[in-house]
């Protein structure tokens, strides 16, 4: 029985199942686009069984469904942070839904779900994925501003944090991806000390002269503003 899932998330995810025949890639979706879907088919895999046919291999049908929330757990619901309300906006499309006897109540089967059915089902997982995907995105950039506290932590600063950032417009010098020279040593007092830093925290000498040439410029100009206001 295939299945599709669906995504909006801001990063790409892949998926390595060679058991299932092999990889499943769900690209970074871009905001106000819509989601992704990508159609997951019932699989047939060949398994030895020395016990029951002489160690011939027999056949073993994996249902898309199955494959469709093993990838959709592994995406969306094993990572730091993630939870039943945060994590990336991905979700497995819904297209049955419960018998309802003449009393009105559900009972333990399955029926094939009308258009209207699957349309309404599809917006109200959408609605819940946009939420779920927000509280997660501020949890990655949190994670980012953490981190960009202490420049020993940086290094630990990820692209999806950063995907995180782009997708919600936020301003975050730790946007672009740190380099090599991100940590530096003063050169009056030999401490590492951050990259972009104007003046050593450690000795409080002048370490870029450019850039607080910048500095005193821009306070000047405010204080001729002001006074001039």
């Amino acid at each position: 029985m295939q299945k599709f899932v669906a995504s909006i998330f801001f990063d790409e995810c892949i998926v390595e199942r060679p058991i299932y025949g092999g990889f499943f890639r769900l690209p970074a979706v871009p905001r106000e686009s819509p989601p992704f879907l990508i159609l997951i088919h019932d699989h047939t895999q060949w398994e030895p069984q020395p016990f029951i046919s002489g160690g011939k291999s027999i056949p073993r049908l994996v249902m898309g469904e199955h494959i469709a929330r093993d990838i959709y757990e592994h995406t969306a619901t094993m990572g730091m942070g993630m939870s039943v309300d945060c994590g990336p906006g991905i979700w497995v499309v819904r297209d049955s839904v419960p018998w309802v006897n003449e009393e009105n109540i559900e009972q333990p089967s399955w029926r094939p779900a009308s258009d209207e059915e699957k349309q309404e089902m599809f917006n109200e997982d959408l609605t819940n994925a946009i939420l779920r995907q927000q509280r997660y995105g501020q949890f990655l950039i949190s994670q980012g501003d953490g981190y960009d506290k202490n420049p020993k932590e940086r290094i630990l600063i990820t692209n999806r944090m950063r995907a995180a950032v782009r997708y919600y417009d936020r301003e975050r010098e730790w946007l672009q991806t740190m380099k090599d020279g991100d940590l530096k040593l003063c050169a009056y007092c030999m401490k590492s000390i951050d990259a972009r830093a104007i003046k050593c925290p450690s000795c409080n000498e002048i370490v870029d002269a450019a850039k607080h040439a910048v500095m005193l410029a821009q306070r000047k100009r405010l204080e001729k503003e002001a006074i001039g206001a």
